[in-house]
């Protein structure tokens, strides 16, 4: 039974029928077992690209190796040559950068908001 309010219909056949569509995906890949390159992986690439707009999407096994492809993108084409960043991250985030080939410097945090501060330049040196 789908619960209702007076003068409220709610949209659950929709959301169950896409919830449905959703779980067979996910069973099919996950009976599939190639969790790594194969056919799935590259229909759920396809899917993705196109659900976010994209021409080309690229599924990767963690977020360090999404980190480090980003800024590998950004090192190579858009010749970015310097990370900025907290010390107070998991240690991932300043591997993914050096991996790429770029120079980290870490910041300090504004103590009031927990944002990290614009980057200082020291005499002699540039930010």
């Amino acid at each position: 039974m789908i619960p209702q309010a007076e003068g409220i219909r709610l949209a659950v056949p929709s959301a169950l029928k896409v919830l449905r569509e959703r779980m067979n995906w996910h069973r099919h890949f996950a009976n599939d077992r190639n969790l790594v390159m194969g056919e799935s992986v590259e229909q759920f690439e396809r899917r993705w690209a196109q659900q976010c707009g994209a021409e080309h999407c690229v599924g990767v096994s963690s977020g360090t190796d999404a980190l480090f492809l980003t800024l590998r993108y950004l090192e190579e084409y858009k010749e970015i040559r310097k990370v900025y960043t907290t010390p107070f991250t998991f240690i991932a985030t300043v591997e993914a950068a050096l991996r790429a080939g770029l120079e980290v410097q870490l910041g300090d945090i504004d103590l009031d908001n927990a944002c990290l501060l614009p980057p200082v330049s020291l005499p002699g040196k540039t930010a």
